[in-house]
């Protein structure tokens, strides 16, 4: 009979280290695969408790929000389309009026939080589709639309 030999886990034949399947820790590794599991768990509950003191998604009306939880920067892309559908497209060159258009449309009064549309006007050809929507369903429909499109 030949004895066998348990092998490392890491050859280093293959220029990889050994590994201790116990802690998952490899030779010169300073963490182990519990404190890398600690460390990812933290900083994505960091990243939450971030998110909600910074953007205050419930608080629709002012802050970060504009009159949604999402769509925040489709506001751009459906105000753009809606002016121009309205023949309105003074307001894309109005920084004022461009501003105050989306404050009484979206009940969104934050002096500090100020938009602009800065895309060329050749977009708006893609953009009247989305603004025949209403803003919530237009959301959604680029939502859905953008990976479908980048999937491919």
């Amino acid at each position: 009979m030949v004895a066998h030999r348990e092998q490392p886990v890491w050859v280093a034949a293959e220029g990889r280290q050994p590994c201790d399947r116990a802690t998952g820790a490899r030779d010169g590794s300073a963490m182990t695969s519990a404190e890398r599991r600690w460390l990812v768990f933290g900083g994505f509950a960091l990243s939450v408790v971030l998110f909600f003191v910074v953007y205050k998604p419930w608080n629709l009306a002012s802050d970060f929000m504009i009159g949604a939880p999402v769509g925040r920067d489709f506001v751009n892309f459906w105000t753009g389309g809606h002016l121009a559908l309205t023949g309105r497209l003074d307001l894309l060159v109005d920084f004022a009026g461009y501003n105050d258009f989306i404050a009484t449309t979206f009940d969104h009064h934050n002096p500090l939080d100020e938009r602009i549309f800065s895309y060329p006007p050749h977009i708006l050809l893609f953009l009247v589709p989305f603004a025949a929507l209403p803003f919530i369903p237009a959301t959604t429909e680029m939502s859905w639309l953008t990976p479908v499109v980048w999937g491919r």
